[in-house]
């Protein structure tokens, strides 16, 4: 199985419109064309590792994404682990837990505690979100080019 852990703000919005997007559920049109495109042409699937996924399961997760039409499935959540490690260690976590994972990729704005992961990290400009030039660099990692 291939899987995007996916941050959300800074990524499907940007430094501008992520409080309204939190507020509303609402994403940018441009970062959801990109994150289909993604999707579609790697058969990828979702897990959050954004602070969206607290105090939210799947479910409620899909039901956001389909909104805002995104084609992908949300199949899971990274754990949430309080220590000085963050999220790497909770991306960690999830791929111990899921031995079927083949290949996988990182979508975040943030890099300072994704340091082990950088072979496999897009990193997101906030200013824009998720772009055009992101889809070829996520393609090659998650087809093993």
């Amino acid at each position: 199985m291939k899987i995007i852990f996916l941050d959300i703000d800074g990524v499907l919005n940007t430094r501008t419109t992520c409080t309204k997007s939190f507020l509303n559920h609402t994403f940018d049109a441009e970062p959801i064309r990109v994150l289909n495109e993604i999707l579609k042409l790697t058969c990828t699937n979702i897990v959050i590792s954004s602070t969206w996924r607290m105090g939210k399961n799947v479910q409620k997760l899909q039901n956001i994404f389909t909104k805002n039409n995104i084609i992908g499935d949300v199949v899971g959540l990274t754990p949430i682990i309080n220590n000085n490690k963050g999220r790497e260690e909770e991306i960690q976590k999830y791929l111990d837990d899921h031995s079927n994972i083949t290949s996988f990729i990182i979508i975040d704005d943030d890099d300072f505690d994704l340091q082990k992961f950088h072979y496999c990290l897009i990193h997101i400009n906030s200013d824009v979100g998720l772009e055009q030039k992101n889809i070829q660099q996520a393609v090659n990692i998650l087809n093993n080019k």
